[in-house]
């Protein structure tokens, strides 16, 4: 007896149980991992398949929902597959073909390697590599034939996404002016060592004499951070940029302790920088375009996938 329920992990598929193999036709042994343990869309999953994608989520996935996990994680794959099926990029969906074209590859790089010829990536794939690299392909491909139909906009509609992701996407970093007040934290001594200065601005103290007269001839007490040395300050002062990028004009920070040295930082001027400009940045708003809306569509059509799994089939 087959009974339908409907499950929820990525998305909502119908899924149909099984008891039996005649659905799909029962494979021998020697077969056995061309056996078609479940279809989705009328797509043949076989046990080879199953069996990689379920040993790749084992680590991550807890035994009781392992299978459930990995049949969601195919359906997703196969819709995919489905649609760029649709689209002419791929004839056969079978997972004889996969390995088919596995050996191919491998036997291609193995000859390029003894002639001497250059090859990117591995000098040979796993079968779980090369799962993988054909999988990122062939959504690079899908994505790539839907952006000059489907997904395409027109430059008007381009625009209007553009200000529609702008301020997410598209912030230029403001400039951001700072001065700092900084004390060695050698020994332990730099916390109990900035409570005095603390108590000056406190009282009204001038932060910038202050910064001044405890940098000394070393200077470096004032810093200004945009774009150009965001990244570098990123990697090099993490904990101050945080800070800094938090502060508004005339506003302090905390004191906070970052490379041995303890700080307390004031912003004195802070500039609005704007935005990409729409003509630097088109192909980019294209791209996001196309990301959110492929996301759509393999939900939607996830949404509608019927899942036919034969139980008894399924590899222990």
């Amino acid at each position: 007896m087959k009974v339908k329920k409907r499950i929820v992990l990525v998305t909502s598929i119908v899924l149909i149980i099984g008891i039996g193999g005649a659905a799909f036709g029962y494979a021998s042994n020697s077969m056995q991992d061309e056996t078609a343990v479940a279809q989705i869309n009328g797509i043949p999953l076989e046990s080879r398949e199953f069996k990689l994608v379920r040993q790749e989520l084992r680590s991550t996935t807890p035994p009781e929902k392992l299978q459930e996990q990995t049949l969601q994680t195919l359906a997703a794959i196969k819709v995919e597959q489905s649609w760029a099926k649709e689209k002419g990029l791929v004839d056969d969906l079978s997972y004889r073909q996969v390995l088919k074209r596995w050996n191919a590859e491998n036997a291609r790089r193995k000859q390029a390697v003894q002639e001497k010829k250059p090859i990117y990536g591995p000098m040979q794939y796993d079968e779980r590599g090369f799962y993988e690299y054909e999988l990122s392909n062939l959504r690079i491909r899908l994505k790539e034939a839907l952006s000059k139909d489907e997904f395409k906009l027109s430059e008007e509609a381009l625009k209007q996404k553009y200000e529609e992701i702008k301020e997410q996407q598209f912030k230029k970093p403001d400039a951001i002016r700072i001065q700092k007040i900084a004390i060695s934290d050698q020994g332990g001594q730099g916390k109990s060592q900035m409570a005095p200065v603390m108590d000056k601005l406190a009282k009204g103290e001038s932060f910038a004499e202050l910064a001044r007269n405890l940098a000394g001839e070393g200077g470096g007490w004032e810093l200004t951070l945009d774009a150009s040395n965001q990244k570098q300050a990123s990697e090099a002062a993490p904990i101050l940029l945080e800070h800094a990028l938090k502060l508004s004009q005339g506003q302090q920070s905390p004191v906070f302790e970052e490379n041995g040295t303890i700080f307390v930082i004031k912003c004195v001027q802070r500039t609005d920088n704007g935005f990409e400009p729409f003509d630097q940045v088109k192909r980019l708003v294209q791209s996001f375009y196309v990301e959110e809306s492929y996301k759509q569509e393999l939900e939607r059509r996830l949404q509608s996938a019927a899942m036919e799994v034969m139980k008894a089939l399924i590899p222990e």
